[in-house]
């Protein structure tokens, strides 16, 4: 049973609406940046050399030692501290362990799922990172998205990003602290959004300057997270309650 209170669950209601016009608003933001603007060529020019015809912080320690790699142990990490409560709530005598159990799993599956969608289509698209590119001293040819591929297109392989998903794939943690707010010991969202926010954008945002991926890459692994826990979270608990009214004794 959700522990919700009126109010919170009068906020649910809106945040139902208001949050499939969030994701789709992103994936149209893509789709602009990349077919109908220049903004993708304009900010990865940014970050581009022309002299030496290289990405600077493509190498660069922080970059791509820091917002990259580091990104990923802290991504893993997650991941093994989420198996911790999934496997001892699944065995403790203890109410408060076993509590723990469906925020973990919802929160560890969402991630799961996000993931596996955004690396299952990044290995079915043409597209090719920025820095493969003869825009940006590779040897091959840029094309917009949803457009023809060219005869020399490169490696492809690089929308959406799939760097991007290994922040943005815990979004399901906010659906866990929204649905199970008494059990969740991630409830307090105040305490731990900035920080998860800022470790997610800035991972992301490193691979737009490093020049693997540009910021429409970007914007369509973040709303394919977002749309994975959102459609989750309403199956999950859809389920949830249909099984309480078949498993319930009548009153």
């Amino acid at each position: 049973m959700d522990m919700l209170g009126p109010r919170a669950q009068a906020g649910c209601a809106t945040l139902r609406w208001a949050e499939p016009g969030a994701m789709l608003a992103l994936a149209l933001l893509a789709l602009a940046a990349s077919r109908y603007s220049d903004l993708d060529l304009w900010l990865t020019q940014v970050f581009f050399d022309p002299v030496t015809r290289r990405f600077p912080w493509r190498e660069q320690w922080f970059a791509a030692g820091v917002l990259h790699d580091g990104a990923r142990w802290v991504s893993a990490f997650a991941a093994l501290a989420l198996l911790g409560p999934l496997l001892v709530g699944t065995w403790a005598p203890n109410e408060r362990w076993r509590a723990l159990r469906g925020p973990a799993a919802f929160t560890l599956l969402a991630a799961l799922l996000s993931a596996w969608l955004v690396a299952a289509l990044k290995h079915r698209s043409a597209h090719s990172c920025p820095w493969d590119l003869s825009l940006f001293g590779g040897g091959f040819d840029y094309f917009r998205l949803l457009g023809t591929p060219p005869a020399n297109p490169g490696p492809g392989h690089c929308l959406p990003s799939g760097h991007a998903s290994t922040g943005f794939m815990w979004i399901g943690a906010f659906y866990a602290a929204r649905r199970w707010p008494a059990a969740a010991p991630w409830a307090r969202v105040k305490g731990w959004a900035p920080a998860w926010a800022l470790f997610a954008t800035s991972s992301a945002l490193a691979q737009l300057v490093r020049g693997a991926h540009f910021l429409s890459h970007l914007l369509l692994a973040i709303a394919l997270c977002w749309a994975v826990a959102w459609a989750l979270d309403r199956t999950w608990h859809a389920l949830r309650a249909a099984a309480q009214a078949v498993f319930s004794p009548a009153a």
